[in-house]
């Protein structure tokens, strides 16, 4: 299973849930002659540690472990195997906010990693009918999941975090699909027909990016502290967390 996202790095990283967590367990099964998948179980892989790589802002590698996991929230707290004053890695150091004051049409920008490339987009918000819910009118695709959304106060380069971003809605479409094996122009024929098989995959509906609000993610993070304590990090004292209020 690959996945891409991206998560807020300082020592620890912090991402969305859905990013990191693989299935317990992977099943691949043989494929014919014809290059058809059949019922026969070729392999069977079993999860036995919650161990991922991430790359940082800066392009550095390292290993991470999967510490902490809020499904209900898509939240996710990993630690690095490299010291948090690595110089490799860069810190977190937006300016930590509020979604209390965010209004129908305020500006936000949105930072992701699709394609393992960073790139920025922006969007207006929309208020959701929970409190502190909001959604951004922004189009993104895969690996925005885990990135930061970040409002904009009085003008640039006035900016706090207000959220991660959770991702976009899907549909999922099947579709008909022939042999692999085809060469192309060939016609199809009923034999041809017969040997097609269902795929299924997943389509963005663009527009519309979900958001974690920064209230939930500071509960997660409070719940989480002696992990942070592991780390060095006080979350009480460390810069751009200290203004939450703990």
């Amino acid at each position: 299973r690959r996945a891409t996202g991206t998560g807020l790095d300082a020592g620890i990283v912090l991402t969305a849930a859905h990013v990191v967590s693989a299935p317990d367990t992977v099943r691949a099964y043989l494929w014919d002659q014809k290059g058809q998948p059949t019922g026969v179980l070729a392999s069977i892989s079993v999860k036995v540690s919650d161990f991922v790589f991430i790359t940082g802002r800066g392009g550095s590698n390292a290993g991470a472990s999967v510490r902490r996991l809020d499904s209900e929230n898509d939240l996710a707290l990993l630690t690095t195997s490299v010291p948090a004053g690595n110089s490799t890695l860069k810190e977190f150091d937006f300016r930590v906010g509020s979604t209390s004051d965010l209004d129908w049409g305020n500006f936000v920008y949105l930072i992701g990693y699709p394609h393992g490339q960073a790139q920025l987009t922006w969007g207006l918000v929309s208020r959701g009918e929970r409190e502190n819910e909001f959604m951004a009118g922004a189009t993104i695709n895969f690996g925005y999941s885990g990135g930061p959304v970040l409002a904009v106060r009085d003008d640039l380069p006035n900016v706090e975090l207000v959220g991660m971003c959770r991702g976009a809605s899907t549909n999922k479409i099947r579709y008909l699909a022939p042999s692999d094996l085809l060469e192309e122009g060939v016609r199809m024929t009923p034999r041809l027909i017969e040997e097609t098989t269902v795929r299924e995959v997943r389509q963005i509906e663009y527009g519309t990016a979900f958001v974690i609000p920064v209230e939930r993610i500071r509960t997660f993070v409070l719940d989480a502290r002696e992990i942070f304590t592991e780390k060095g990090i006080d979350v009480f004292a460390h810069p751009p967390l200290r203004n939450w209020g703990f």
